[in-house]
């Protein structure tokens, strides 16, 4: 799966999420349990990835939060994938141009 750019670095990673993990975790009360921040992101072709991170961190991980959406297009009848953010209008690629 291949994203469609349109004015961005080809090398964009899109994040899809922040959670709160836990490691070494064998029992529900278990007091070695390790708690740390992930963010989950997904690079332009369509891998996901996670990554560990600091707690300062989080709050702008969180604005970058996007969502992966397939479209189709009324005007050319043409089926896209954008990554968008909250309140952003889907642009269709092929008739921009």
């Amino acid at each position: 799966m291949r994203f469609t750019n349109i004015g961005y670095d080809v090398n964009m990673t899109y994040v899809t999420g922040v959670s709160k993990v836990s490691s070494n975790r064998k029992g529900r009360n278990n007091k070695n349990t390790k708690r740390f921040y992930m963010v989950f992101y997904v690079d332009s072709n369509g891998n996901f990835h996670t990554k560990r991170i600091k707690w300062y961190e989080v709050p702008w991980y969180k604005m970058q939060i996007c969502k992966i959406r397939k479209f189709h297009c009324s005007d050319c009848q043409e089926k896209f994938t954008l990554a968008l953010k909250k309140g952003a209008k889907p642009l269709c690629p092929n008739c921009l141009n």
